[in-house]
Order: C-alpha cells, then structure tokens, then sequence
C-alpha cells in the first residue's frame, strides 16, 4: 500500500502539472508564430482602406485580418430602456460584473460603447452555439423589420437575452432595430479582430465606419518602415505594434515552462527517494517470502521472476491510477479553474504509463539487491 501511494501520488502530480502547462500553451498559441498577426492598423475611413492595403503590400507586409468597424450603444432590450434597466440590483460572479440568477443587467454592459462589424460570414475564432447565421440581408430592409444579428454568449447572458429577443441600438442617434437570431462562442485569446455583436452583410454599410486591419512585421526596422510610410501617407492611421508584447509573453512562458519542469524534476527525484524508501520499508517482509520459497524448492532465479512480476505490476497499476487522476485534476483545472477548452497530451500520458512501472523495476531490483543470497538458518534464528 505504501508503495502503492508513494509512487501514485508522485506521477499524478508530476503528470497533472505537465498536462496542464501543455493545455495552457495551445490555448495562448493556438496557431504557428509566422501566421499570428502583430501589428494592427486602426482608424482607417473608408477611402483610405485601398490606399492601406497598397502601402502594406509594397512594403512587403501581409494583410491578414481586415474589418470595419462601426461604434453605437444600446438604446433598448426587449422593449425596456436603459433607465430602466439600469435601476435593477446588479450581481456578481468570478470577481466580474456578471449576472446571477435574480440579479439585473450589469451597468457596464448597458452604458458601454460596442464596436460592432458586418461579415457574410463567421471566421474560425468564432462558433455558433445557438440560432441560425443570416450571412445577408436587403440594403434596405422593410418598415419595422428587425435585422437579425449575432451576439457572443457571454455578454446575451449578461444583457439577459436570448434568441428572438428585440434590441434596438442607437448609431450616432439613429435608431437600428435588430432580433438576436444567433449566439456566439469568440476564442479572445487570439490576437484578431473580434466583436460582441456581428451584423450580417447588407445592414452597416451605410453607417459611418473606419476599417481596421491586422499584419505582421518580421523586425523592429520592418514595423518602423511602416510606421513611417503610414505617417507621410495617412497620418490619420494609427498604428500598434504588438511584437514587444508578444515577445515579453513568449519569454514569460517560458520561464514558467522553466520552473514546471523544475518542479517535475523535482518531484522524480523526491519520488524516487520515496519509492526507494517504500522498497526498503518490505525489505524483511520480502526476505522472509524468499527464505520460505526457497525451502519450498524455489531457485533464485524464481525469486527473482516473482519479485520483477511484482514490481512491474505495481508499477503498472500506479501509472494507470496516476493517468486517471490526472487527466481529471487537468481538465477541472482547464475547465474550472482557467475556463478555456481542454485538450489532452497523449506524449505524457504514455510516458508515464512506460516510465513508471520501468523506474519501479529498477529501483526495486536494486533495492531488493542479495534478498535471495540470505541463508535460511539466519532468518530461522531472527524469528526464534
């Protein structure tokens, strides 16, 4: 049992803490260096957005988001105004201002400024959850026709929406009466142009706009050259350069990368000082087996088969144990704890299903060492 524990306790954690750190980088970097953008250019007017594009693509940059974006607030939700609304008692969840059940709108989702977008389409950052996507709809939709939109799920639940449900927004005091016709689920995590609220094609392009648009740049002196043939072409444009953060977050990452396999390191060494220790606490118990098998007629040989048997079944069943906790412990971690998806890392799962009934061998061979070289007639005398 004490072998059993001490050898199980050690792989969960090490395995917990090398299942996790590798849920946590795919979600950080979900796409290969070379393809993440690292340089966004905003407050682009619609007549510049061609001149932009062409001032990139001569300077060699690539463009590899681009959306216009149009600014308005909330005018009403479900026929009730903000006044209204904003007189309910607010709730709290996870340290945000987030709804509970009984609670009213938080006042930041209502007072807000939303910078909403029009697409004909849902990029691979996003996911429907709930409705239906309308890509189109008429340039000029009919007298009292609600425009159906998209919203992300967090903030319907926050405005205490659902789908059908009417709002009505206010662009730069223009009413615009629209109908939640689907539900989002946006990956913030990557470093793109995301929205709260997604109009269809069709409904915006008459609004006042300006265009953002996402590239990257390959060095310090790449992201100047541009900065300056931005300035002397549009100064209008501004332009943020994200490599400074991305690189301080790769070196971050890696530092903690750093201290988990210190920590793993760590916990083998303690783990295999615990499992010698184990070993040598059944040391007597496994002199004794050896000295009655042999009066049986057992060679040491046999001995020593049944002692491998041994060691390598409880090897195995740690391992197994440790793989079952540890995937469980990750995915509470992933779900609970750091609320993003979780995807599991077969490489250390079916390392430590090999390395640990292996490390249980050899340490317990080489504790076990001369068990089967003790004469009978000492043992014999030691329990007289």
């Amino acid at each position: 049992t004490l072998l059993l524990v001490a050898l199980g306790l050690g792989s969960f954690l090490l395995l917990t803490l090398q299942l996790t750190r590798d849920t946590l980088l795919r979600q950080l970097f979900p796409e290969t260096p070379s393809g993440r953008p690292n340089a966004i250019l905003f407050d682009i007017q619609p007549d510049q957005r061609d001149g932009v594009i062409s001032t990139l693509r001569r300077l060699g940059l690539p463009v590899l988001d681009e959306a216009p974006i149009v600014t308005m607030r909330l005018s009403e939700v479900k026929g009730r105004s903000m006044e209204s609304l904003a007189k309910e008692p607010q709730g709290q969840r996870n340290g945000a201002p987030r709804r509970e059940a009984g609670g009213g709108v938080p006042e930041w989702v209502l007072r807000r400024e939303y910078r909403t977008t029009w697409r004909t389409n849902l990029n691979e950052t996003e996911t429907l959850v709930a409705g239906v996507w309308t890509p189109m709809v008429q340039a000029e939709p009919e007298a009292g026709q609600p425009i159906p939109i998209s919203l992300e799920a967090r903030i319907a639940e926050d405005l205490q929406v659902t789908l059908g449900d009417p709002i009505v927004w206010d662009v730069q005091g223009v009413p615009l009466k629209t109908v939640v016709g689907s539900l989002r689920r946006v990956d913030w995590r990557q470093v793109r142009p995301n929205f709260f609220v997604l109009f269809p094609g069709g409904a915006l392009e008459a609004a006042p706009a300006m265009h953002l648009i996402a590239t990257r740049v390959g060095s310090p002196e790449e992201s100047a050259r541009m900065q300056q043939a931005l300035v002397r072409e549009f100064p209008n444009v501004s332009a943020m350069d994200l490599t400074l953060i991305l690189q301080t977050l790769d070196r971050v990452l890696t530092q903690v990368g750093l201290v988990v396999r210190f920590m793993a390191l760590f916990t083998v060494a303690t783990g295999l000082i615990v499992l010698a220790g184990a070993v040598l606490a059944g040391r007597w118990q496994r002199v004794q087996e050896s000295i009655l098998l042999r009066t049986l007629g057992a060679s040491r040989g046999q001995i020593r088969s049944i002692l491998m048997a041994e060691y390598i079944a409880l090897g195995t069943l740690a391992g197994l144990l440790a793989g079952i906790l540890a995937v469980a412990s990750s995915w509470s971690l992933a779900r609970f704890a750091f609320q993003s998806d979780y995807v599991l890392s077969w490489t250390p799962l079916l390392l430590t299903l090999v390395a640990v009934p292996v490390l249980t061998l050899l340490v317990g061979l080489a504790t076990s060492r001369g068990i089967a070289d003790q004469p009978p007639l000492e043992i014999l005398r030691r329990e007289g």
